[in-house]
C-alpha cells in the first residue's frame, strides 16, 4: 500500500510494467483459463464467483441479446446489502437496520449517561460494546469496572492475532494492561489454565480466575439481542472455550469479506474471461482501503453535513450515516 502510494505521488502507474501492482499478460491469461475451483480453496469465495458468472450470463442474455461486445467498462464492488435486503419492503429494511444498530445505540447511550466527560469516539464505543457483552467484568479476573474506566482498559484478542488475524468484536475482550502483558501469545483458556489463581503481576490486588471460575464466567455470558449480536456473542464464547488454536482453523474470518481487494481481483478475472472484449484497465476495482483514504481526503462528511446536518458527530458509524441519509 505504501509503495503504491509512493509510486503514484512520483507520477508512476503502479499497474504498469515494473510497478508494484503489475501483473504480466501471461499471468492474467493463465488466471482467465483457470476454473474457479482452482483460483481459491475457500468455498465462500468460490460460491460468490460462480453466482457472479451466472448473473453476468443472465444480464447479457436478457438485456444485451446475448452480445457482450457492447459492454465497454465494468466496475466491481462488494455489496452485501443487495443480497441481505433482497425482497424486503422499505419498512422491513428500516426495522432490520434498527435492530442491527440497537447494540451500537445502547453503547452510545451508556457512555453519555455514565461517562459524559468522555468523547464517544469509534474506539471507545467498540470498547463499550465489548464491555456490555462481557457484563462489565474482566474475563480473566472477574473484576468489575464501569464506563468511566474504559480508557484504561485494553482490548485483547481471545486467540492471538498472529494465529487468527481478525479484529472483529467476537474475537476481542477487555482486560487490564497488566493482565494483557501476562497473557502473551496464548488462548484465553490456556492462559488461565497455566496461571489459575495467581496474583496479577504489577497489580497485586488482583488475582486471576481459577479454571473452574473462568469456565463458569464464560458459560454465564448471555446470548441476547439481534441475530448479529447473538452470533457475535456465541462466537466469542466458543473462542473463549478453546485450549489450543491451530492456524489452519482460522478459515475465513468475519473481516475477510470486508477486506475485499482479493475478492474483487478474482471477480475481475471472471469478467475478463466472460466478456472477452474488455481490456484489464476497463474493469475497475478499487480496494476498500483506497476508497476510504479518498473519502477522508475529500472531507465528504463536511459537505454532506451542509445538506444533512443530522450526520454531524456520527462519523464513527457508517451504518448510522446510511440510515440518516
Amino acid at each position: 500500500m505504501r509503495e503504491t502510494f509512493r509510486q503514484v505521488l512520483e507520477g508512476l502507474d503502479p499497474r504498469s510494467e515494473g510497478g508494484v501492482l503489475f501483473r504480466s499478460p501471461e499471468v492474467l491469461a493463465s488466471e482467465r483459463l483457470r476454473p474457479v475451483d482452482d483460483l481459491t480453496n475457500n468455498h465462500l469465495i468460490r460460491h460468490r464467483l460462480k453466482i457472479l458468472r451466472r448473473l453476468v450470463d443472465d444480464i447479457v442474455t436478457e438485456y444485451l441479446g446475448g452480445d457482450s461486445s457492447v459492454i465497454d467498462s465494468v466496475v466491481v464492488e462488494v455489496a452485501r446489502d443487495l443480497q441481505e435486503f433482497s425482497g424486503m419492503s422499505a419498512k422491513e429494511i428500516a426495522r432490520e437496520l434498527d435492530g442491527r444498530l440497537r447494540d451500537f445505540k445502547s453503547a452510545v447511550a451508556k457512555l453519555q449517561a455514565d461517562a459524559p466527560s468522555l468523547e464517544p469516539t469509534g474506539g471507545l464505543i467498540r470498547k463499550c460494546r465489548i464491555a456490555m457483552d462481557l457484563g462489565w467484568q474482566c474475563p480473566f479476573t472477574g473484576m468489575p469496572y464501569g464506563a468511566i474506566d474504559l480508557p484504561k482498559m485494553e482490548r485483547e484478542h481471545v486467540i492471538p492475532y498472529a494465529d487468527r488475524p481478525s479484529n472483529s468484536l467476537s474475537g476481542l475482550v477487555l482486560t487490564y494492561p497488566e493482565v494483557n502483558r501476562m497473557k502473551g501469545k496464548q488462548t484465553a483458556r490456556a492462559f488461565i489454565a497455566a496461571n489459575e489463581g495467581k496474583p496479577v503481576e504489577g497489580k497485586p490486588n488482583l488475582s486471576l480466575f481459577t479454571l473452574r471460575q473462568f469456565d463458569a464466567f464464560v458459560d454465564a455470558l448471555d446470548l441476547k439481542g439481534h441475530d448479529d449480536d447473538r452470533k457475535r456473542k456465541r462466537h466469542r464464547k466458543d473462542l473463549l472455550k478453546l485450549d489450543h488454536f491451530e492456524t489452519k482453523e482460522a478459515g475465513f474470518t468475519e473481516g475477510a469479506l470486508t477486506q475485499s481487494s482479493h475478492l474483487m481481483r478474482l471477480a475481475a478475472r471472471q469478467f475478463e474471461s466472460h466478456v472477452p472484449g474488455l481490456e484489464p484497465h476497463e474493469i475497475i476495482h478499487l480496494p476498500g482501503q483506497v476508497t476510504a483514504e479518498v473519502r477522508k481526503a475529500w472531507h465528504l462528511m463536511d459537505h454532506l453535513a451542509a445538506v444533512v446536518p443530522e450526520v454531524r458527530g456520527k462519523t464513527h458509524d457508517k451504518q448510522a450515516i446510511r440510515e440518516i441519509t
